[in-house]
Parts: C-alpha cells; structure tokens; sequence
C-alpha cells in the first residue's frame, strides 16, 4: 500500500507529473530562561482557546517543484481534528482524529486508514499525528530544550512571536527526500495560536511549510465532526504497527 502520509501525496503528485497533548510551557522548561517567559506569556493566551477553524496551506518542495495542497480545518482541544484536503491532481483526503485514533481517507481510492495514536507513542515516545498541523498545539512534535524565542517579525501588521526548533521525527518526515533540521514557528500574540510554520533542510532551503488562514476562534463546532463514519464499500487498513516501524527505524537512523 502507499504510506499514509508522503506516500499518498507523492502517488498525487507523481500521477499530476504525469498527466497528543499539548506541552505547557508552564510546567517544562526549554532551559533557556528569555524562551521560557515568551512561551508562558503565550500558553495563557491559548488557554482561553477551545476551538478554532481555519484554511490550511501546505506547500511541498518535491522533484525540484512547489505543490500546493489546500484544506479546510476544525480544531477542539483537547488534540481533535478535521482536516478536509485536495492534494495535486484534484485528489481529495479526510484526516479525522478524536484524540485517540486517526484516519485517513482518499474518497478516490476508497482506502480509510486508522492509526491507534497510543499504541504508536507507546512503542515510539512519538505522535503518530504529530505531522498533521494543528495550530492549538503551536510547540508539539518540537525538541522541546532546542525551543528558542527569535524576537519578533511583523507580517501584514502583526508583530508575530517567532521560535525556532529541531522538528522531532514524523511520518511525514521520515519520507521526504531532505529531512528537515530546523523548524521556524509564527506565533499570533493575542491569541497564543500557531499561524504558519517552516521547515528547513541542513542546506537551509525551505522543505515543507503550512500556513493557517481565515482563523475563526472559538467557534461552535459539532462533535460529531471529529468522528470518522466508514462510507459504505471502503476498504480499511490498520497502519498502527507500520507507523511504530517507520518512526523507529528514522529515530534510529537519526531523522534521516
């Protein structure tokens, strides 16, 4: 089967060619005392967040080229999510996740994967999901004692709270052709919530960005959003012990 993450994004892309739980600054510490009072500052400010919609721009450097992939997004803390994409090549994903499972469904295909999230971070220490942007949980999937406050940059007259990180190993990172070494994370100061974030190669190109935009907080979402409903005729695949092996065998290997 394709993988779950890179791999049903490559199939579109080559086929397009062709034709957890938030960490509370609060109660860690990133051991750099300027870093740790930013990032208390703002974990009070996202406290007041429970929920949030939004668009998703997800750009890839792959093959030399940009893809684009553009979703819409519902976020409910604690760690739920919807996330409805169309990939290169007009080829539309679901992510659902209620905290406990994730699946991921190509209506094309009509293949639903589900991924038991704690039997993977059981096994590995890791998210299973931790690729999946999710602005409510601006810091996770992040070395958290390589987490260092930059300063401030202002883009379309926000003065966005900026930090940079060593990416934890993810799905999706252990099958890009460049790994990333470096993530660059814009930090809204009002509302505490991740607006876009960047990951960057050892030879500081940019690999993979996100961007969050059109941020509705605290909307009223419907739980049954973030409940998966198997569509009559899909096929299901368990990726739980693919995804223990995959995150095992890059944390072995050192991310790469």
């Amino acid at each position: 089967m394709v993988r779950n993450r890179l791999g049903w994004i490559c199939f579109a892309i080559i086929f397009y060619l062709l034709e957890t739980h938030p960490a509370l600054a609060g109660k860690l510490s990133t051991e750099d005392p300027k870093t740790d009072a930013v990032m208390v500052s703002l974990q009070k400010r996202l406290k007041k967040v429970e929920a949030c919609s939004c668009k998703v721009v997800t750009v890839v450097h792959l093959m030399g080229q940009k893809f684009q992939i553009n979703g819409t997004a519902y976020f409910m803390v604690p760690g739920k999510m919807r996330i409805d994409k169309v990939l290169p090549g007009e080829t539309n994903q679901t992510v659902v996740s209620d905290g406990s499972t994730l699946w991921i469904y190509d209506s094309q295909e009509k293949v639903a994967s589900r991924t038991n999230l704690g039997r993977v971070f059981e096994a590995t220490g890791l998210e299973a999901d931790a690729d999946q942007p999710d602005p409510t949980r601006p810091f996770r999937g992040l070395e958290w004692k390589q987490i260092r406050y930059m300063g401030t940059e202002v883009v379309d007259d926000v003065s966005y709270r900026v930090f940079e990180a060593k990416p934890q190993v993810t799905l999706l990172h252990a099958e890009l052709p460049d790994v990333p070494k470096k993530a660059r994370i814009f930090i809204h100061p009002k509302d505490g919530m991740m607006r876009s974030i960047h990951f960057i190669d050892a030879s500081g190109e940019e690999v993979l960005s996100q961007r969050f935009e059109e941020m509705v907080v605290n909307p009223k979402l419907d739980k049954s959003l973030f409940e998966f409903v198997i569509p009559s005729g899909v096929h299901i695949i368990d990726t739980t012990n693919e995804a223990i092996q995959i995150l095992k065998g890059a944390s072995e290997n050192g991310g790469s």
